[in-house]
């Protein structure tokens, strides 16, 4: 059975029972009323809110979600229903033998009684309902923006994962090819590739670095491409010095220069052109 705490979020009924209680005094008291009839109300009004709390509390827990809110509404309403006239008779019986109120079944008043109940007992568990879809929704945005971070940064992982067998593989392929032909320009390739795994290295682990950190890492990318494609490939990266503090995820623009490599054909006779224009620059 689920467990039911009757002293959690006690403010709402702590402010509302004897706010509740001077409301109903003021509005169904035709004759002078006195402290000891406020009082009276009171104590009704707080076993009436605590009983309701508490099967609103065992239905929350009991059917749970949005998927179950019809039923869960029904069975709170029969029972509170239930409970409300169990109380309100049980009360008028028991002030009328304690001498304090005439018994309102006895007089015929008990319709107006139940109206009250019933009244105030809508109003108050329509705003806990309220509250409870309003906190679900809240968490289940939440719970849904978690779940969309969590794919991208698992995709994101995958193609960080693709990125350095697949990339030292080229890389070396090229240097072998350059060292008896271009020992100068092998050694420069070597530094510039040194640069790209110590980044790598350094920074895959990291949700997000600072844009200047991935432009360097990117300048140095760019420099062994170019090694590669020679005049094949021509790349033009423009970002204004204000947005270089901004941050990305780590590898971002490498990935995005390697899907262009991949995607597009990169020739002398038909150069592969890939720009950053200003307008763009300010969205990385």
């Amino acid at each position: 059975m689920p467990r039911i705490n009757l002293l959690k979020e006690p403010w709402p009924r702590i402010v509302g029972i004897p706010l509740v209680a001077l409301a109903l005094s003021l509005l169904f008291h035709d004759q002078a009323w006195t402290i000891r009839d406020y009082l009276i109300t009171v104590l009704i009004t707080g076993i009436i809110w605590q009983g309701c709390y508490a099967i609103i509390t065992y239905f929350r827990k009991r059917l749970p979600g949005f998927e179950r809110t019809p039923r869960r509404i029904a069975l709170t309403i029969f029972t509170m229903s239930a409970y409300i006239v169990l109380i309100d008779y049980l009360t008028c019986f028991a002030l009328d033998a304690a001498g304090i109120q005439a018994n309102a079944y006895a007089n015929g008043q008990w319709k107006l009684n139940l109206i009250k109940c019933f009244g105030t007992t809508a109003m108050i568990a329509t705003l806990y309902e309220a509250g409870y879809f309003f906190a679900m929704w809240k968490r289940q945005a939440i719970e849904a923006e978690a779940l969309k971070s969590r794919q991208l940064r698992a995709e994101l992982d995958i193609l960080r994962n693709q990125v350095s067998p697949h990339f030292l593989f080229n890389s070396l392929n090229t240097l072998v090819a350059l060292i008896p032909d271009d020992p100068q320009l092998a050694m420069r390739f070597t530094k510039d590739l040194s640069a790209v795994y110590r980044y790598i290295l350094q920074h895959k682990d990291k949700e997000v670095v600072d844009l200047g950190t991935e432009l360097d890492f990117t300048a140095a990318y760019i420099n062994l491409m170019k090694v590669r494609f020679e005049e094949a490939l021509q790349i033009s990266i423009a970002v204004q010095p204000e947005h270089r503090s901004l941050l990305v995820a780590p590898l971002t623009l490498q990935l995005l220069l390697e899907n262009a490599l991949k995607h597009n054909v990169a020739s002398t006779a038909h150069p592969l052109h890939v720009e950053t224009p200003l307008s763009m620059a300010a969205t990385w």
